[in-house]
C-alpha cells in the first residue's frame, strides 16, 4: 500500500485538483493508496488572519470567512454542482469556532492567543479533504474523505511542548474506518496537519504539518513507501526561487534529509522522517505539475544500492529567528557539504577551502552578518531577514563555483598525471 500527499499548491484550484486525482487514479490501477491532502494554497495564511481578526474583534471577520466559503463553494460547483450537505455542516462548525475563538482568547497571554489561532488553522485541510475525494469520484474512482471530530477550542491550552504524534495510537483510529473502503478498492483521502497523541486525543502538528502528519499516517498503515507531491520536484542544493543555480539532489539518506531539513530546507518538514525511520518506509519528493520526471529519493543509508550515485554538493538553506530582543529579525543562514555517493574515503574529503573562498566574496557589511562560523564542512552565519535572501544566492553560486573549480583542477591534474 502506497500513501501519497498533495501540497497545497497541488490542490489549489480545480484543474490543480483534477491533476491529483488523475494521478492517483494512475497509482490507484498500480495497487492501494492513500491520499493526505494540505489545505488549498494560501487557505491557511487566510484562517490565521480569520482568527486573529476574531480574537481582535474585527468586523471584517464575516467578510473574511465569506471569501473562504465562496472560493471552496467555486470549487465544488465546478465539480459536483452545489455543495453538499456536508460542506455546509462542516462550514458552520468553522464558523462556531471563529466565534468560539474569540471567546476563549479574553484574558489569555499572547502565546496561548497564538496557539488556538493555529488550531484554527487546521480547518483548511478538513475542507479540501472532500473536494478531492469529489475529483477523484469524478476520474471514476471510490473515494471518501475521512474526518475526525473537530478540536474543542474551548477546551485547549497552549501545551508545555511540542505536541507527540503517534503512529500506533493513529492506527487504531484509521484502520477499522478505512478497512471496508479499502478492501473495495477504494481510495481514502485525510487531512493533513492533525493526528492523534500516544493517548489517543487529536492534536495539530504546527505550521505546514502536514508532511509530518502524512509520514505518521504512512507509518500507522505500514505503507510501502510514502510520496510528496508539491510544488519543486524534491531536495535542491538552494530554494530554487532565490537560486537560480540550484541543482537537484535525487539521492539522500534519512539522516542528510533531516539534517537538510532541520537547516532549513522548504521542501520538507523538519520531523517528516521521524515516523518513517522505525519502520523503514522510503520517502519520495515529486512535483505534482511533472510527477514522473525525476525527484527526490529518500532511503535508509544501508538500503541504498551501490548502483545508486550522485555528485557531491555544497547546500545552502536559511531558517528565520529571533535575536531574542524581538526587535529585529535574523534569519540563520547555513550552509554543508554532502558528500558524493556511493560513499568511498575520497568522498569525505570536504572543499574546505571553499568556505574561506565563498565568505571572501560575501558582502558581509552590506548583509549585515551578526555572527559567523565556518569549519571543514559548513558555514553559520546570522543575518537581517531583509537581505537573507541574497544571502542564500550569493553564498550557494560562490560555493559552487568553487567546487567546480576544484573539481576540474583535480580533473586537469588527474589527466595530466595519466599522461
Amino acid at each position: 500500500m502506497r500513501v501519497v500527499k498533495f501540497g497545497g499548491s497541488s490542490v489549489a484550484d480545480v484543474a490543480c485538483l483534477r491533476r491529483a486525482a488523475a494521478l492517483v487514479a494512475e497509482l490507484r490501477a498500480e495497487g492501494p493508496v492513500s491520499v493526505v491532502v494540505s489545505a488549498m494554497a494560501g487557505v491557511t495564511d487566510a484562517l490565521i488572519r480569520v482568527g486573529q481578526s476574531a480574537i481582535a474583534g474585527d468586523l471584517r471577520t464575516p467578510e473574511l470567512l465569506e471569501a473562504l466559503a465562496w472560493r471552496h463553494e467555486e470549487v465544488w460547483a465546478a465539480l459536483a454542482g452545489d455543495p453538499p450537505q456536508s460542506f455546509t455542516q462542516l462550514w458552520d462548525a468553522l464558523t462556531g469556532e471563529a466565534r468560539t475563538l474569540a471567546r476563549r482568547c479574553a484574558g489569555l497571554d499572547a502565546q496561548s492567543r497564538a496557539w488556538l489561532v493555529a488550531q484554527f488553522s487546521g480547518w483548511g485541510e478538513r475542507l479540501v479533504a472532500p473536494l478531492l475525494a469529489a475529483a477523484l469520484r469524478e476520474a471514476g474512482v471510490v473515494a471518501e474523505a475521512f474526518d475526525d471530530a473537530p478540536i474543542a477550542l474551548s477546551g485547549l491550552a497552549a501545551p508545555h511542548s511540542e505536541p507527540q504524534p503517534s503512529s500506533l495510537a493513529t492506527r487504531a483510529r484509521l484502520l477499522p474506518r478505512l478497512a471496508l473502503l479499502m478492501m473495495r478498492g477504494g481510495v481514502p483521502v485525510l487531512p493533513g496537519y492533525i493526528a492523534r497523541d500516544s493517548a489517543g486525543a487529536l492534536t495539530t502538528l504546527g505550521r505546514n504539518g502536514s508532511d509530518h502528519s502524512a509520514a505518521v499516517i504512512a507509518a500507522a498503515l505500514g505503507a510501502e513507501r510514502l510520496t510528496i507531491y508539491s510544488d519543486v520536484p524534491g531536495m535542491l542544493t538552494a530554494d530554487p526561487r532565490l537560486a537560480s543555480d540550484a541543482a537537484l539532489l535525487p539521492l539522500l539518506t534519512y539522516d542528510e534529509a533531516q539534517h537538510m531539513a532541520t537547516l532549513g530546507a522548504r521542501a520538507l518538514h523538519p520531523r517528516t522522517i521521524e515516523p518513517l525511520v522505525r519502520w523503514q518506509i522510503p520517502l519520495e519528493l515529486r512535483a505534482a505539475a511533472t510527477p514522473h520526471a525525476p525527484g527526490t529519493d529518500i532511503l535508509p543509508g544501508a538500503a541504498i544500492p551501490r548502483s545508486r550515485a550522485r555528485d557531491a554538493a555544497w547546500i545552502v538553506a536559511a531558517h528565520p529567528l529571533g535575536d531574542g530582543a524581538g526587535d529585529v529579525e535574523l534569519t540563520e543562514v547555513s550552509a554543508a557539504w554532502l558528500p558524493a555517493w556511493p560513499l568511498s574515503a575520497a568522498t569525505h574529503a570536504t572543499p574546505w577551502d571553499c568556505a574561506e573562498a565563498a565568505l571572501a566574496r560575501l558582502p558581509l557589511d552590506e548583509v549585515g552578518a551578526r555572527a559567523i562560523r565556518h569549519t571543514r564542512d559548513g558555514i553559520r552565519l546570522l543575518t537581517p531577514t531583509a537581505q537573507a535572501d541574497a544571502t542564500v544566492r550569493t553564498l550557494h553560486t560562490a560555493l559552487h563555483d568553487c567546487a567546480a573549480q576544484r573539481a576540474a583542477t583535480t580533473a586537469d591534474a588527474a589527466l595530466a598525471a595519466g599522461a
